[in-house]
Order: structure tokens, then sequence, then C-alpha cells
């Protein structure tokens, strides 16, 4: 991420706390102390998935902005012209999914009903050439940005640049 100002270095923290927890168990370590490990696992793996979530948000509002530039008033569901959008959208909406399924999750469930909520369940398109609604939903997806940095630490130029 060039304009990226934080190194989120996911992959080292997590094999650092497995190597730490696996020498804890060999050593019979206190209970609390292989958890702490565990909690490093968790938490970091939430986040992995979470900068995902924030890529494919970013991605999802790119394409909104190129296709309302574009002002094709015919834009549809299934067209050729939105393959690029609804595929963003279904990554976007899949990853988020992810982070319901931490027993351990950091983020809250007020904000994963705000993104969810947000999100929607599905694309929105233009209505009889009206792109209004389409630039609501793209402004409302770049709000989620700050729930994301607020919910997992991350920097505002992070959560812009993935």
């Amino acid at each position: 991420c060039s304009a990226c100002d934080t190194n989120y270095d996911f992959t080292k923290t997590i094999f650092d706390a497995y190597l730490e927890g696996r020498t804890l168990i060999t050593n019979q370590a206190d209970i609390s102390a292989i958890l702490a490990q565990r909690d490093v696992v968790m938490n970091n793996w939430e986040k992995v998935v979470a900068a995902v979530s924030v890529h494919y948000v970013n991605d999802t509002v790119e394409e909104i902005a190129s296709l309302i530039a574009a002002g094709d008033a015919s834009l549809s569901a299934g067209s050729s012209a939105s393959a690029n959008y609804e595929k963003y959208w279904g990554e976007m909406r899949g990853y988020a999914n992810g982070l319901i399924y931490n027993d351990f999750k950091l983020i809250s469930d007020a904000d994963l009903a705000e993104i969810f909520q947000v999100m929607g369940t599905h694309p929105v398109y233009p209505t009889n050439g009206n792109f209004d609604a389409m630039q609501a939903y793209h402004d409302a997806l770049v709000g989620l940005r700050s729930v994301f940095a607020s919910a997992y630490g991350f920097s505002q130029a992070n959560v812009a640049g993935w």
C-alpha cells in the first residue's frame, strides 16, 4: 500500500504468537500465558479479515465512482458493465461476514451491525438514470473506513489506501 503510513505485520505477529504458544505448552506454562498467545493469534487473524474487508470496501467505492462517472443510465444488475462492481461488492460483503464468527472478536456487535446495515444485501444501482442513490451508497461505504479504523486501531491512511 503506497499510501499507507503503518506496516501492520500480521503474519509475523501471528507466527510469533504460535511459536510462543507452542513453547509455553511444551514447557507446561501457566494456562493464562498460553491463552494470552491464543488471543494474539485470534485478534490478529481477525484484523487480517478486517483489513481485507476494507480493501474490498475501497475497490467497491472506486468502482462505484467509475460507474457514476461513466453515467451509463442502462447500468443494471448482471450487465457486463456492472461485473466488477458486483464482484467487489460480493468480496466486500463476504469477507465482512467472516468477522461474525470469532468468539473473541475485537469489533463490537454495534459496529458489525452498522457495517452490515451500510453494506446492505445487494449492490445499489441507478434508478431511471438517476445516480443519487449510488452516490449516497458510495459515500456511506467511505464512512465505513472510520468504523474499521476505530474498531481495530487501524490508521486512517491505511484504511483509505488498502
